[in-house]
């Protein structure tokens, strides 16, 4: 049977997570994790008491001649999953909630506009750290700057995570309650994982969605 968007709306599950909420939260727990390992090896890469392969190490993925190198790899894996994780909500799942009547009308299009604003300015922090990491070798301002950036960044994107599964989750229950997950998304790609230093979630089968 076709899904009818008006089939369910905004509230009807307040206090019932269901499959959409589950996954919008699960993925936003492994961008979590990738961002506390990213702090932790960009403070040690960038202060000179510390040790910078160690750090580094934690990423997975370490290149004998130069640790950095890994950290701005695994910077750049993590900044374009983030932005395309917004892509996919920009472009897939807030239209999905907003074609539901009861949601518009429960203001639904004036959180979403938040959310996608907020996408934007991330973005920009996004690629603020990737610069910086870049110039991050070179001197002491240089490092200052990157730790700038990613602290900047690490304060947005947490408090927008936290936003967005708060905002979302009257609608994404209510979603669930009539739609399966297997009618509006594929299934993950095998191989695919949780995060981008490969560590599957606990409880999970070690896929990673968008």
């Amino acid at each position: 049977m076709p899904w009818n968007p008006d089939q369910a709306g905004y509230g009807d599950q307040p206090n019932k997570p269901g499959w959409a909420l589950q996954r919008l939260i699960m993925v936003h727990d492994g961008m979590r994790d990738d961002l506390t390992l990213l702090r932790r090896a960009v403070y040690a890469a960038t202060r000179p008491d510390q040790d910078v392969a160690a750090a580094v190490a934690a990423l997975g993925e370490v290149s004998l001649g130069d640790p950095l190198w890994s950290l701005r790899r695994y910077c750049a894996h993590f900044c374009s999953f983030v932005h395309d994780h917004h892509s996919v909500e920009d472009s897939m799942l807030f239209p999905v909630l907003l074609a539901n009547r009861r949601n518009r009308e429960a203001g639904l299009e004036k959180v979403i506009e938040e959310l996608q604003a907020d996408h934007r300015v991330l973005a920009r922090y996004l690629d603020d750290v990737e610069r910086a990491l870049t110039n991050a070798p070179n001197d002491d301002a240089a490092k200052a700057e990157a730790i700038e950036a990613l602290e900047r960044l690490s304060e947005h994107l947490e408090s927008h995570l936290a936003v967005e599964e708060a905002r979302l989750a009257p609608a994404l229950n209510a979603l669930s309650a009539v739609v399966t997950e297997d009618d509006l998304l594929p299934p993950p790609e095998e191989g695919a994982i949780m995060s981008v230093n490969g560590t599957a979630k606990p409880g999970s089968d070690g896929k990673r969605e968008t």
